[in-house]
């Protein structure tokens, strides 16, 4: 099927899911075809991350890897071990099984010097360490993408950008960080938007956009901070996907308005987000909401209700 037959024939695919799990569930039976499971699991992986079923896409990818066969060390194992990983990271977390996963996935790809996949599992790589402690890992994995990247398209430099300023305003370098977001932006292609959100399992224009948002704040740049994160806000909400959602609010709405004073905003943004996460399994960003939820009590000088939900939203992250 591919990531663009996933985006262009979604809404068809929809009324026929209950089909593929009929099928899917047959074929990985006792008396089913496994090979055909396998296949069919590869074939429609990329679909499972545009309808924002991620635990599914876990578990059919997990079935067919676990059935693989003589299809192991193939294209097809490469596709299902890049799109286990990546469902991993939002459904169980930075795991060392969607590490495990990415890092096979990267190791097919470059045997068969596929690009697409090459990237799409060093995004899933970065992505995962980069949400640790071991940050510096995950920019030695951004810069040797970047020299990568330097000869190919607008969206390869552009993303090599991203990730690299999303990086840099973690470890707190906040005028490189600017400057690689702002760039990333400039140069990224919007007409791959919504294709890299399905190849990638992140919006890569969301995410400069919500990062530049909370890099202006810090910067005390109050008034382009507020302006970025709505434009990242309405830009994700055109998107129809709740990944792309999920980190416009959290950043964006709940982060950057928090520290501007505007708690009611905050509230909206608050209950949007965890209705979002609850409803696609995300669970470090419903944990993101419960944080919020503390932030907000204490931000109102309630630090006795403000407790409960912060210890919760910790425990779960």
């Amino acid at each position: 099927m591919g990531s663009q037959g996933a985006i262009e024939n979604l809404s068809r695919q929809l009324q026929e899911v209950d089909n593929l799990r009929a099928a899917l569930s047959w074929a990985f039976s006792s008396g089913g075809d496994a090979a055909l499971g396998t296949e069919t699991a590869a074939e429609t992986i990329d679909f499972w991350g545009a309808a924002s079923l991620l635990g599914e896409c876990c578990e059919w990818a997990n079935k067919a890897l676990a059935a693989i066969g003589a299809a192991a060390g193939t294209r097809r194992e490469m596709v299902l071990q890049r799109g286990l990983g990546t469902a991993l990271i939002y459904t169980r977390g930075q795991s060392s099984l969607a590490r495990s996963a990415l890092t096979r996935g990267l190791a097919l790809a470059r045997k068969f010097e596929d690009f697409d996949y090459q990237q799409r599992a060093i995004f899933g790589l970065w992505q995962s360490v980069g949400r640790t402690d071991a940050m510096n890992k995950a920019l030695a994995i951004a810069r040797e993408y970047e020299e990568v990247a330097r000869d190919r398209d607008l969206q390869s430099r552009a993303m090599a950008d991203w990730m690299i300023g999303a990086l840099q305003f973690y470890l707190a370098a906040h005028i490189e960080a600017g400057e690689h977001l702002q760039r990333a932006l400039d140069h990224y292609p919007v007409d791959r938007r919504a294709r890299d959100m399905i190849r990638l399992g992140a919006d890569l224009r969301g995410s400069a956009l919500c990062h530049l948002a909370v890099n202006l704040l810090l910067r005390g740049l109050l008034d382009d901070a507020s302006a970025t994160a709505t434009r990242a806000i309405e830009e994700a909400r055109e998107m129809k996907h709740p990944v792309a959602l999920r980190l416009s609010l959290t950043l964006a709405g709940c982060i950057v308005f928090l520290n501007l004073g505007e708690l009611d905003k905050v509230e909206c943004y608050r209950d949007e987000l965890l209705d979002v996460a609850y409803k696609h399994g995300l669970r470090s960003f419903y944990a993101a909401g419960l944080c919020v939820s503390g932030s907000l009590s204490a931000k109102r000088g309630d630090l006795r209700e403000a407790v409960s939900p912060l210890r919760a939203g910790l425990a779960e992250l």
